[in-house]
């Protein structure tokens, strides 16, 4: 529908009509995430930072037993995550505590809210890099419908951000080097 000038005014209108169905479908599943806490990946990210708040042993599985103690979660773990997560140690090379030790440092419902807000403005940042980065001779509206449309679309997307990942965040930095090598 794009190549042709005439054929603009239909684009734009099929790409609204599709990008106001997913805004309301994200809008309510981020709306919902924001009060749940769940066990993957969230938790776990989570639990490693406030271990690394509290100076406790990255490395010593009891350090993580105790952080889970002292943590009031609305649900009992599971006895796979409390396998792979708690009695195992650090999950993350030593530079991803630099990224989630601040959340040690919040009550788990507060740093899941701002957890999920940082996911979300990554993948808004990521969203407007990718239309630096990409313009194309059409109308700006239209390049700018057909990267949400296309973005929000991806399975991985609606994984990533239901889960808490951090996939955004390694997005936006694969960009920057993309825009200046």
């Amino acid at each position: 529908l794009i190549r042709f000038v005439k054929n603009e005014k239909a684009a734009l209108g099929i790409l609204t009509g599709v990008a106001s169905i997913l805004i309301a479908y994200y809008g309510s599943k981020i709306w919902l995430s924001l009060f749940e806490i769940t066990e993957w990946d969230f938790l776990c990210y989570y639990l490693n930072g406030k271990a690394c708040a509290e100076g406790l042993s990255l490395y010593d599985p009891v350090s993580f037993a105790q952080v889970m103690n002292s943590v009031s979660l609305p649900f009992p773990l599971s006895d796979s995550f409390y396998h792979q997560a708690v009695a195992t140690g650090v999950l993350f090379p030593p530079t991803t505590m630099l990224l989630v030790a601040p959340l040690g440092y919040m009550d788990v419902y507060t740093a899941n809210v701002i957890w999920r807000i940082l996911v979300l403005g990554f993948l808004i940042i990521d969203m407007a890099l990718i239309y630096k980065l990409f313009r194309i001779d059409k109308s700006k509206w239209l390049q700018l419908l057909i990267i949400f449309v296309l973005t929000m679309t991806f399975p991985g997307t609606g994984s990533t951000l239901g889960y808490a990942q951090t996939n955004f965040f390694l997005l936006f930095f694969i960009l920057l080097v993309y825009q200046d090598p």
